[in-house]
């Protein structure tokens, strides 16, 4: 995470994208708990020093009996090398 952080302060002093845009990093948080709303700063840019905070792992939700996939793909039918389909009267 402190490697992640420094690129994204040099990124910012530098500038990306195409109109070079900068932004200054102030702070980095993150949450406690996924979904709990409970924010952490863990960088702040004031003080200059990562502090990791302890990690738990998330609670896990016991397997299902029984679980179905489908899978919703677009059907592309050639003939001849070219695509065939519903064509478009304007």
């Amino acid at each position: 995470m402190p490697y992640l952080i420094h690129a994204f302060g040099l990124a910012g002093a530098r500038g990306f994208g195409r109109s070079g845009g900068r932004f200054t990093l102030t702070a980095v948080e993150r949450e406690g708990t996924l979904g709990a709303e409970d924010w952490q700063t863990v960088y702040d840019a004031t003080v200059g020093r990562y502090e990791a905070l302890e990690t738990t792992a998330p609670l896990v939700p016991p397997v299902p009996a029984c679980a179905h996939l489908h899978l919703l793909t677009p059907w592309r039918l050639k003939r001849d090398g070219r695509r065939i389909g519903a064509r478009l009267n304007t």
